[in-house]
């Protein structure tokens, strides 16, 4: 797998709080999932509220099941409307 998100921004700052390494340890688990059920890093996926959904208490299983749901929602749409490059799309 790519570097992780964490390793990511932890490279881009170096001033990070307590909360923003709580926030990227829960992002970490976020895309492991999101990698494991659609084989695409988080950063390829639309953007999400992710930060947002962070402070409000989401774990990051729920956030993981919005990203992979807006994913396949997409791709069923795409799917639909263009049936015939069905075996194009990644499910």
């Amino acid at each position: 797998m790519a570097i992780s998100f964490r390793t990511y921004f932890t490279n881009q700052t170096s001033t990070l709080n307590r909360n923003d390494r709580a926030f990227l340890r829960w992002m970490d688990k976020i895309e492991e999932v999101v990698f494991f059920e659609s084989g695409m890093l988080l950063r390829e996926h639309p953007d999400q509220a992710y930060r947002d959904n962070f402070e409000i208490g989401l774990t990051s299983d729920e956030m993981a099941k919005i990203v992979l749901d807006t994913y396949f929602k997409t791709v069923e749409f795409v799917s639909e409307l263009f049936p015939e490059y069905r075996h194009y799309l990644v499910y």
